[in-house]
């Protein structure tokens, strides 16, 4: 009933009045709302979206999540820091009709901007930018096997050495608290201490890092670990875990050797845009020349013989002096002549 009072009325403040006394009471709220997304330019001059850009790459973070299979719908979010506050998606907007201006701006303060209010989610994006320096980016979602590790309660533990990409020897996992509450936010913080990451109990995952990108990867990578841990589970013996001295050393490994994440979806982007293959010199895969290429190849195959076809004659020869061959050798049996016939038709 809770949680129904809680979608029931977030994003409505307006119409508050038409709630039950229970929904009343356990409404969900955002921050105080200071004006829409654009700054007037002067008179005359029109007016313009600050951080335009960084908007367009909350959204496409945004999308890209439902497409890597780490959220469904509109139920995780995203955000990136900005001077003054951060950018983060906006509540109940399906990410693929989100508009720049619908990504709101959250000040300092915790008031917003915009036309559309912030994800219910604000309060951990906002107290992650507050309590932690270096993180520039948020991830936030629901992925299928981090929330099943979540409702069990259960931590991820360093049975893997990408576990210390989050930072710790261990992914913990939050106590439970409603969405959107004070309470789950000072949850998180309580289990984050020391990575970069962690379950949210019967919820699902959070992650930061210093962009957009290298936060998608880590949330991606924790999503990875969870199904990697759940299928050891269907073993009759635990897994085996990586001492901690390892697990320790490991996040100064990954910058020696440039295991950095967001240079892997780089690679990984450039790999998946390559070229069709390209063939020796004369040959070519018909899918990957035009037509009229592919007449002027076949054009000079026929007046230009392939050099590389040896001679039947110089086959034969080769075969035959082949030292040490164990083939039998083919000879010529020698023609009778017509007299010779005639003498054995005569012994006969």
């Amino acid at each position: 009933d809770i949680m129904l009072a809680k979608f029931k009325s977030y994003g409505k403040q307006g119409d508050l009045g038409s709630l039950t006394d229970f929904e009343r009471l356990h409404a969900i709220t955002p921050p105080k709302r200071l004006g829409d997304a654009r700054h007037s330019d002067g008179e005359g001059g029109g007016s313009s979206l600050p951080f335009e850009e960084e908007r367009r790459q909350v959204i496409a973070t945004c999308l890209a999540m439902n497409e890597h299979g780490i959220n469904q719908g509109t139920s995780g979010n995203g955000s990136c820091r900005v001077p003054g506050g951060f950018l983060i998606s906006a509540s109940g907007i399906p990410y693929d009709v989100m508009l720049p201006a619908q990504v709101p701006l959250v000040d300092a303060d915790g008031a917003w901007c915009g036309d559309a209010a912030p994800s219910s989610e604000w309060r951990m994006h906002y107290d992650i930018y507050k309590k932690v320096p270096e993180a520039m980016a948020v991830i936030h979602a629901h992925p299928v096997y981090c929330t099943a590790l979540s409702c069990m309660r259960q931590v991820i533990p360093g049975f893997h050495y990408m576990v210390a990409a989050a930072g710790g020897t261990e992914i913990p996992c939050s106590d439970y608290a409603t969405f959107g509450s004070q309470e789950l936010s000072d949850s998180m913080l309580l289990a984050m201490k020391g990575t970069r990451g962690c379950l949210l109990a019967n919820h699902g995952m959070i992650c930061y890092g210093p962009c957009l990108e290298t936060a998608l990867a880590l949330a991606a990578e924790m999503e990875a670990l969870a199904k990697q841990y759940l299928m050891a589970l269907y073993s009759r013996e635990p897994p085996i875990t990586l001492p901690d001295v390892e697990l320790n050393a490991l996040p100064g490994q990954f910058q020696a050797v440039g295991r950095d994440r967001e240079r892997l979806i780089r690679r990984a982007s450039k790999r998946s845009k390559a070229p069709p293959p390209q063939f020796a010199a004369g040959f070519a895969c018909p899918c990957c020349i035009k037509p009229d290429e592919r007449e002027m190849k076949e054009k000079g195959r026929t007046e230009q013989p392939s050099p590389r076809a040896p001679a039947p004659k110089r086959r034969l020869l080769r075969s035959q002096s082949t030292i040490g061959s164990t083939a039998p050798q083919h000879t010529k049996t020698p023609a009778r002549s017509v007299s010779n016939l005639a003498q054995l038709e005569e012994k006969e």
